[in-house]
C-alpha cells in the first residue's frame, strides 16, 4: 500500500498547480486568506491471489480524502470541482459532513470561525501489482 500511497502523492507534487498541498496531518500552516488542500490516505484491504495455485499478484484499495480550504463556501466549491476533475481517474464516493466541527452550513461545508472554510471529498482507489 505503500507504492499506492507514493504514486498519489507524486501525482500531486508533479501535477496539482492550484494550492499548495499538505499531506497526511503533517505540521502545516498557512494564512486564512490562503486556500490548500489537505490529503489523507486511509488503506481498507489487501488481498492476495493468484491463478494455478501461483500467488503474489496483490489488489489494493483505499480511500483517499482530499480536504479543500478556501475563504468563502463558494470558493470551497469551485476547489471541490477542480480536485474532482484532477482525480478524474479515481471513483469519487462523497463529500464529508465533517460533524462536530466549526459551524456547518448544511452542504458539507464548515466555517472554522477563522476565515477559513473546508470540506472533504473522499475518493475510492484500487491499484494492482
Amino acid at each position: 500500500m505503500v507504492k499506492m500511497k507514493q504514486e498519489i502523492e507524486k501525482k500531486f507534487l508533479d501535477n496539482w498547480t492550484e494550492t499548495p498541498i499538505q499531506f497526511d496531518i503533517a505540521d502545516y500552516s498557512s494564512a486564512t486568506d490562503t486556500a490548500w488542500v489537505s490529503l489523507m490516505f486511509d488503506p481498507l484491504e489487501r488481498e492476495v491471489y493468484g491463478m494455478d495455485g501461483h500467488t503474489g499478484r496483490k489488489k489494493d484499495t483505499a480511500y483517499i480524502k482530499v480536504l479543500c480550504f478556501e475563504t468563502s463556501p463558494t470558493k470551497v466549491l469551485l476547489l471541490e470541482d477542480k480536485v474532482k476533475a484532477f482525480m478524474e481517474c479515481y471513483k469519487f464516493i462523497t463529500v464529508g459532513a465533517n460533524a462536530g466541527v466549526g459551524h456547518p452550513d448544511g452542504n458539507g461545508i464548515t466555517n472554522l470561525e477563522n476565515g477559513v472554510w473546508f470540506s472533504t471529498l473522499q475518493f475510492y482507489v484500487t491499484a494492482y501489482n
